[in-house]
């Protein structure tokens, strides 16, 4: 792992993101601020690869989606246009 965040850019203010973790839930990111929101997975190292990533707007509705067969891992950022 390259490090304990995952960052998504693009988001307008006060958007957010979301990793689905089956049985465990999601993961929440921060609310956006100047584009970007972050989420750190520190202690959560045993879920990764997530594979799934889901953006939302500052209201709630499902903005983006994201698969990675590959897996998304700390480190990674994603940028939504």
């Amino acid at each position: 792992m390259k490090s304990e965040t995952i960052t998504v850019t693009g988001l307008a203010d006060n958007a957010y993101f979301t990793l689905p973790c089956g049985d465990e839930g999601e993961l929440k990111s921060t609310l956006a601020s100047g584009g970007q929101a972050t989420l750190d997975i520190t202690g959560y190292e045993d879920l990764v690869p997530f594979s799934v990533l889901i953006a939302y707007s500052a209201g709630g509705t499902l903005s983006a989606s994201f698969v990675d067969a590959l897996g998304i891992f700390g480190g990674d950022v994603f940028a939504l246009a």
